[in-house]
């Protein structure tokens, strides 16, 4: 758990330091000040490099397993018995073929794909990347870096095809959402999110669809008739009987939502595409972890990870543009001290989760 707290202490330290030092960009005209790029390496490398080199924490042991008893040449590797996620073998089968078969350089790499997608991202487009890197950390999001990691290497990459969303590229996006899916199936669920993500915030059409997607949610029984004859046939009952989402983890992600309706004239004046789509991203989470408090947290927790990430870009730009400056440092405090009991609500009352690496000689 000592690894976890520093990571909470260097990402509020790394709050003042990328405000302290700052570079400066223009945008819309005017000159903003922004992370530098060794600020963003340290911060999130120090994750990675713990994170990459994790051994025995939640399902870690299960990918080694998998990794270990992978192929090592890619001849040799049978799609025709991998029901799903078929990308993904062959991502490992071509890592142990032609870089490793040692399991905790493998770990890494997959560390790096996805920590370094989700750093470059927040890096290139928050407008307060500390703040950014801080809620990444305290919202325990970090943690698909150990559990979960084959699909967050879809959610991260998928975060980083924002410019494709921002540009109206949808064939290349597409492609990407396709390929990602071959990692992770849940990654195909982000091909209409590219459509409603772009409409206009508050708009009577995304509180539709937003309430629809919770709906969804609590009557996920009713999509039964998708998945028969499938890999996942039976998946469904699996996801009913799983217990809901505790309320306080809903009413987290429920604050950046909260903020936005609040400021929504000051959103819809600075008309930002960018911002436009982190909004509406915001309103699916909420209602993706609304379901989740009923049913299926485990799994329906997994589907809002898509959404998750665009908060870490959208709290940081509200708290600066919507308050006015003296009170945004008010309300950057509140944030501060509120995820932190956060954190420790999460992380040791809940799942008082260790720290575990036998090639770092480390067990917290």
């Amino acid at each position: 758990m000592k690894v976890y707290w520093c990571f909470l202490f260097l990402s509020i330290i790394g709050i003042f330091v990328c405000n302290i030092y700052p570079r400066y960009v223009k945008v819309n005209g005017q000159y903003e000040p922004r992370a530098r790029l060794w600020q963003a390496v340290i911060l999130f490398g120090v994750v990675i490099f713990f994170c990459g080199l994790r051994s025995g924490i939640a399902d870690t042991p299960a990918y080694i397993q998998e990794f270990n008893s992978a192929p090592s040449n890619i001849f040799q590797l049978d799609l025709s018995i991998i029901q799903k996620d078929k990308g993904y073998a062959v991502l490992e089968t071509l890592f142990k073929q032609f870089i490793s078969d040692d399991y905790h350089w493998w770990l890494l790499f997959i560390a790096c794909i996805s920590g370094i997608a989700v750093m470059y991202t927040l890096y290139r487009y928050s407008i307060d990347f500390g703040m950014s890197f801080f809620l990444f950390i305290a919202s325990t999001q970090f943690t698909w870096l150990l559990n979960g990691m084959r699909q967050f290497i879809a959610v991260a990459v998928i975060f980083a095809a924002i410019p494709l969303m921002m540009e109206k590229k949808w064939w290349q996006y597409a492609l990407l959402v396709i390929l990602a899916s071959t990692i992770h199936g849940t990654a195909l669920i982000m091909l209409p999110v590219y459509f409603v993500a772009q409409l206009k915030p508050f708009s009577l059409k995304v509180i539709i669809i937003s309430i629809i997607i919770a709906g969804v949610g609590l009557n996920i029984g009713s999509l039964e008739f998708l998945f028969d004859n499938t890999q996942y046939e039976g998946y469904l009952d699996t996801i009913i009987a799983t217990e809901g989402m505790n309320y306080i983890r809903f009413f987290v992600s429920l604050v950046p939502t909260l903020i936005s309706i609040m400021g929504r004239k000051i959103v819809k004046a600075e008309n930002d595409e960018l911002i436009i789509i982190c909004t509406n991203m915001s309103f699916f989470y909420v209602s993706v972890q609304f379901a989740a408090i009923f049913v299926g947290a485990n799994y329906l927790g997994r589907i809002a990870a898509y959404f998750s990430m665009y908060i870490f870009i959208l709290l940081p730009w509200l708290i600066k543009k919507c308050f006015t400056k003296q009170s945004s440092l008010l309300i950057k405090i509140i944030c501060i001290g509120c995820y932190c009991i956060y954190f420790y609500y999460q992380m040791v009352v809940t799942w008082n989760l260790g720290y575990y690496s036998d090639i770092l000689n480390l067990s917290l």
